[in-house]
C-alpha cells in the first residue's frame, strides 16, 4: 500500500503524517517509526545502494518522495 501511495504521487513530497493517516489509518500525531521502517524496506528491495537512494528519497523536515520510472 505504501508503494502504491508513493507511486501515485510520483514527484510530490508526501508527508509522514499523510502516510500514517492514509496508508496505515493511524493517528498522524502518534510517534512511530513505522514509516521509516517501511521506507528502509523499500530501499533495500529496490535501490542498488540503499544508503544513497535514487527512487525513495527523504526530504528533510518534509517527508518522502518517489522519483522512479
Amino acid at each position: 500500500m505504501l508503494l502504491n501511495y508513493l507511486v501515485e504521487r510520483k514527484g510530490e513530497i508526501v508527508h509522514r503524517k499523510e502516510l500514517l493517516e492514509n496508508v496505515w489509518h493511524l493517528n498522524p500525531e502518534v510517534e512511530t517509526r513505522t514509516v521509516d521502517i517501511f521506507i528502509a524496506r523499500l530501499r533495500k528491495y529496490f535501490e542498488d545502494d540503499p544508503a544513497n537512494p535514487i527512487y525513495f528519497k527523504s526530504i528533510r523536515g518534509a517527508g518522502y518522495t518517489f522519483s522512479g520510472d
